[in-house]
Parts: structure tokens; C-alpha cells; sequence
């Protein structure tokens, strides 16, 4: 169960959005810490965060080495990982003898005799991403006063976890604030210029072109209000994200029905070009609450990704499988392929991949998609390999029922 948990997509995916992982040492966590141990009278205080394989302490006091230079260590010396799967405080008044962490190697590597934890909880969903904790090298008992202080200090954590996640946001806005402007009135200006040049052809020459060529700069001109047309949509998407965020009505739906009519429009669209495949894991129909128009924009602008990269007589799949927890979509197409460095930036505005950049696209669509899978409390991954093809996976959350009977 906490392995199950410790590598949960979504709760990975929350603690990726935070930027924690591997960032440097930061005084305002640092003094939370120092707060800890002088309150409490603990000789070593950490704030830990669990990734899938290892422990990353963001801030800590009286750490032996070499753990308090590596500032990490295995999931083999955390105590805090079993918080990840239970959601509650872990208070441990003697290690060795205690059910869950007695052969836990904190023991004998660092020295950790008595323990208490308080999990850090990032909402709607509830995810464990760390503990904020006092550690004590003798065994102790730990008094009510003493929790309810360490759960104080470790509020004021979440505090600064959503402050410096504000902060972040806000100046990753500024950084693409004149990006923005910049691309933006190129994208609008490039088709403009052609569609000038187009209809100056027209209206000087018309009277000497062909019929073919005629048609060919007026399926120009359509092409390039199209592509106005697309680029202004992603815009207005984008900025009602922004300010107001996305208008979300989930209702419980069809997932596999609207996966399978959506496959069965885009390979009529297709059939000449390219081959669409469906498949699901599911032994019947499941519903669960999505936004039927926000998810099926999502799904066609990555099947649509999809088609534009992979060459002609490629075969693209989607895939639908259910866990208890989530429904999983995997789109897997046979294209480009995304440059293993260039992964991180994909889902960035305005970002184009370098062997990419020869074929018609804003850069905002993936935004719009994250941005589109995130109203729904979920996640996309990417997964890419040159001249192989690319994967999007994403993790739709099913909401859990609610046991509302008295415990016997």
C-alpha cells in the first residue's frame, strides 16, 4: 500500500508542479526548522519530501553526514514515507520497537530513536507529498502540547509552500509576459503577410492565371484565416485560464464512449493517411465526472498532434484502461520524436521543438491541454524517443465514495 501510494502519478505530478525536488536551501524554510528543534528541545528538525525513489530534505538541523550534505536519502531511511500512504502523524516514542519503522536502517544509520512526524497536504485531492518532523536520538514520549506545536510549524510550512508556489507562477508570467507579445504579433503577422500577398496576386493578375492557380492562392488565404482562427481560440483559452480559469461542469460521463466516437471521427477524417486505433481495458462501460468539452478538446488537440507528426501510413493508438483510482488515456503515436532535453519545456508556452519547427503550430496547444486535464484534478505525462514516436499518458482522478457508516 505505500509504495502504491508513494508512486501514485497524481501525487508525483502535484509534487513536480511545486519545484521542490532538488532546489536549493531557502531561509524561510531553514528557520522553521531551527524553530522546531529550539521549541521542541529535538536535536534534529527536517522538512522531507518523497519522491517515487528517494527522500529529499529541503531543510534540516542536526544531520549527521554524510546526509546533511547529500541533503537526500534512500526511501530505506525515511519515516516519513509511511505518512504518505495513511495521511495521518506518525509519532514514535522508541524506533526498535515500534510495529511499522523498527527495521527501518534511520535507525541504525542515523540514529533516530523517537520520531514525530506531521504529513504536508496539498489540496482538492489530499496528496502526501512530505512530513515536517522532529527527530530525537533517545527514546521519548511525546506530549499533546508538543504535536499540536510541531502541527502548528508545520501549517506555517504549507503557508510558505503556497507562497513560494505564487511566487513562481507569478514570475513565470512575467518571464513569458514579453515572450508573449513578441510571438505573438509574429504568428499574426505571418499569415497576414500572406494573405496580402495572395489577394494582391488576385487582383492584379487574375485575369492571367489558370483556374488552377487561382484556387491554389485562394485555398492560401483559407488556410491562413484558419490559422488566425486557431491561434485567436488558443488566446482567448489562455487567457480566460488565466484570469478566471477554465469553465468547468463535470458530469458523470461516458469515458469510453467519448474516447471511441472521437477515434471514429478523426479515422474517417484520416483513413487515407494515417490509422487510428482504440482499445480499452474496461469490461463495461465506466462513467466517471469529466467536462465532456474540455476533455474531448484536450484528446483531439493531442490526436491531432498526433497525425501533424507522424509521417503518412503511421498508426496511432489510444488507449483506455481503469484503475480504483483513476482512468488512464495513452496516446502513443509512430512520429518525430521529442529530443530527451527538450521534454520539460513542452508543455511551456509558445515552446516549439527544435525538429519541429518546419510544421505549422502556435506552441499553445499542449498548454491549453495541460491547463484542460488540470481542471479535472488530473495529470499528463510525456514520454518521447527520436524516430520512434511520443506517449502522452493522462491520470483522470475517480472521485471515491464515501463510507458514511459508524464504525462498529
Amino acid at each position: 500500500m505505500t509504495g502504491d501510494r508513494i508512486l501514485d502519478p497524481l501525487r508525483l505530478a502535484a509534487l513536480r508542479r511545486l519545484s521542490l525536488l532538488d532546489s536549493p536551501a531557502e531561509p524561510n524554510f531553514d528557520r522553521l526548522t531551527r524553530l522546531a528543534s529550539k521549541i521542541l528541545k529535538a536535536p534534529a528538525s527536517l522538512i522531507t519530501f518523497i519522491d517515487e525513489d528517494r527522500q529529499f530534505i529541503k531543510s534540516g538541523t542536526g544531520l549527521p553526514e554524510p546526509w546533511a550534505s547529500a541533503r537526500e536519502t534512500p526511501l530505506s531511511h525515511s519515516f516519513c514515507k509511511h505518512m504518505v500512504a495513511t495521511g495521518q502523524p506518525l509519532i514514535v516514542e522508541n524506533a526498535p520497537q515500534h510495529p511499522i519503522v523498527h527495521n527501518n536502517l534511520a535507525i541504525s544509520d542515523l540514529g533516530v530513536m523517537a520520531y514525530a512526524g506531521i504529513p504536508l497536504v496539498i489540496p482538492p485531492q489530499g496528496q502526501v507529498i512530505g512530513s515536517f518532523c522532529v527527530v530525537d536520538v533517545v527514546p521519548r514520549v511525546w506530549t499533546d502540547e508538543e504535536i499540536e506545536i510541531l502541527q502548528d510549524l508545520a501549517a506555517s510550512v504549507m503557508t510558505e509552500i503556497t507562497l513560494r508556489s505564487a511566487y513562481e507562477t507569478e514570475k513565470k508570467l512575467r518571464e513569458h509576459r514579453d515572450e508573449f507579445m513578441s510571438m505573438l504579433s509574429h504568428d499574426f503577422r505571418t499569415p497576414l503577410t500572406v494573405i496580402r500577398s495572395a489577394t494582391d496576386i488576385l487582383r492584379n493578375y487574375f485575369n492571367r492565371l489558370t483556374d488552377e492557380q487561382r484556387l491554389k492562392y485562394l485555398d492560401s488565404i483559407e488556410s491562413q484565416v484558419q490559422r488566425q482562427l486557431d491561434l485567436l481560440e488558443d488566446v482567448l483559452i489562455m487567457n480566460q485560464s488565466d484570469s478566471v480559469g477554465l469553465d468547468f461542469h463535470p458530469v458523470p460521463s461516458d469515458l469510453e464512449g467519448l474516447c471511441l466516437k472521437l477515434v471514429d471521427e478523426f479515422q474517417f477524417t484520416f483513413k487515407k493517411t494515417h490509422s487510428i486505433i482504440f482499445s480499452s481495458a474496461a469490461d463495461h462501460l465506466t462513467q466517471i465526472p469529466i467536462d465532456e468539452k474540455l476533455l474531448n478538446r484536450a484528446l483531439s488537440n493531442l490526436l491531432s498532434n498526433a497525425i501533424k507528426y507522424s509521417p503518412q501510413g503511421g498508426t496511432i493508438q489510444m488507449r483506455l484502461s481503469f484503475s480504483p483510482e483513476a482512468a488512464i488515456i495513452i496516446i502513443q503515436d509512430e512520429g518525430l520524436g521529442v529530443p530527451e532535453e527538450e521534454l520539460k519545456h513542452l508543455f511551456e508556452p509558445f515552446y516549439r521543438g527544435k525538429n519541429s519547427l518546419s510544421i505549422q503550430g502556435t506552441g499553445l496547444g499542449l498548454v491549453i491541454v495541460q491547463q484542460m486535464i488540470a481542471a479535472h484534478s488530473g495529470a499528463i505525462d510525456v514520454a518521447s524517443e527520436i524516430g520512434v514516436g511520443t506517449t502522452f499518458t493522462i491520470t483522470l482522478p475517480i472521485p471515491q465514495p464515501v463510507d458514511t457508516q459508524s464504525p462498529k
